[in-house]
């Protein structure tokens, strides 16, 4: 999640983009079930999405004030500004309800003088408001430790590891090539037939390709496609977060801290992210978890880098991760009543990991031959580790140079790109 937002242009042209990229059926269910989520944010809970910071609204709590001066008693989000019914009757508006957030700020709503669909659309306009002031305090107080760094994405692991390493075997570009002339072929008949021209960074313009056959052409495009690929790649970012989501949450009052994953006592260190059960020359790995991790295909919702590579981005093989440090976390020291609030609300914390990209292997079978595209190790230098809420406003931070060393020399796995032939 990048702490920047798109302008309406740029937003008009990712959606562009990826109805070019034809999404899957599973994409296509996956951007409803967003749109779906803005649109009910108040009427319904929203579903756990580990891949991004939860919106604030989940953790809202509700009260509501029968009368002027009255004490506030809690409610549930659909009887929000409601007095309770009696003898049967449909509720009425009560006088006043507040809304709590997470961060223990909080908004007062007045409802006596409104009818009831009146009353709910206020309330689900100030919840929305009242959502997107948290974002913004959110995202200023992690600024400093994170602000512009993209979350970990399927399409710019890919790229690193075309960056540091030897480039792929012919048959992989081949494929690639192909999938970019059909996909750019498509956009083509796409802006003929609605009249708008779709803007998208392709390899070759798309009304280049007209009335070319797929198979051919992409053998006489691929050296072009290669060279153009290779320089994307040496250019594509390379820090990046890792948002872990750990649960079982706990309150030790003894010690006043909170531990959680694995964590047993308030001095022992927590293993938020367990290590896989293989060494890549004697060192750790780590996998990298789909959404579990905050990663999704693509960099922040920015499109492919290059188009072609999709179905590689799609198959979602992420690569294992090698860290220059340990991954632990130790319990956050927190007042009790803070504790209490946090927990009334969620038992889950985010776990994030700012690191840079050193180097990469390609993992090869028993006779040496390179794997799929998408496998291989990601070296990577551990800058910056922090603990948010569910929210993502900052618990604590944790000096990096106290975790354990892991031993890996990663800077020395950097490599020079392999550029394709002219």
């Amino acid at each position: 999640m990048a702490d920047t937002q798109p302008d309406r242009q740029t937003r008009q042209t990712l959606i562009a983009a990826r109805e070019v990229a034809m999404p899957t059926q599973e994409e296509t269910a996956a951007l409803a079930r967003k749109v779906f989520a803005l649109v009910a944010s108040f009427t319904f809970p929203l579903a756990i999405q580990a891949s991004d910071f939860h919106t604030p609204s989940r953790y809202f709590s509700y009260q509501n004030q029968e009368t002027a001066g009255a004490e506030w008693t809690p409610t549930d989000p659909y009887q929000v500004c409601l007095s309770a019914s009696a003898s049967g009757k449909p509720p009425t508006p009560a006088h006043a309800a507040r809304i709590v957030a997470l961060s223990g700020a909080h908004r007062v709503i007045r409802c006596n003088s409104e009818d009831i669909a009146t009353a709910r659309t206020h309330i689900a306009a100030a919840i929305e408001a009242f959502n997107t002031d948290e974002m913004a305090s959110a995202k200023a107080a992690r600024s400093a430790m994170d602000g512009g760094i993209p979350n970990f994405s399927t399409d710019a692991m890919l790229m690193n590891i075309l960056n540091a390493t030897e480039p792929f075997n012919e048959q992989a570009w081949l494929s690639a090539t192909r999938d970019e002339i059909i996909r750019a072929q498509y956009a083509d008949k796409s802006a003929s037939t609605s009249g708008k021209k779709i803007v998208f960074d392709w390899v070759f313009p798309p009304e280049s390709l007209r009335d070319r056959n797929p198979d051919i052409s992409a053998q006489e495009l691929l050296p072009r496609f290669k060279t153009e690929a290779l320089r994307r790649a040496k250019g594509v970012q390379d820090t990046f977060v890792m948002r872990s989501v750990v649960g079982n949450v706990k309150y030790d009052l003894g010690s006043g801290v909170l531990i959680f994953g694995n964590g047993k006592t308030a001095d022992s260190p927590i293993v938020f992210k367990p290590p896989m059960n293989v060494k890549f020359n004697g060192h750790t790995v780590y996998a990298v978890n789909g959404a579990n991790d905050g990663i999704s295909k693509y960099t922040d919702d920015a499109p492919l880098t290059v188009v072609g590579f999709r179905n590689i981005v799609a198959a979602g093989h992420h690569p294992g991760l090698v860290t220059d440090r340990t991954l632990l976390a130790k319990a956050i020291r927190m007042p009790q009543d803070q504790a209490e609030k946090l927990l009334n609300k969620t038992n889950m914390l985010v776990v994030n990991v700012v690191m840079t990209i050193t180097g990469a292997e390609r993992l090869k079978n028993k006779n040496g031959l390179a794997l799929s595209p998408s496998n291989g190790i990601l070296f990577a230098r551990v800058d910056k580790m922090f603990v948010t809420d569910m929210t993502g406003m900052p618990l604590t931070t944790y000096a990096v140079e106290a975790l354990p060393a892991n031993n890996a020399a990663t800077a020395q796995h950097k490599k020079t790109i392999n550029r394709a032939p002219n």
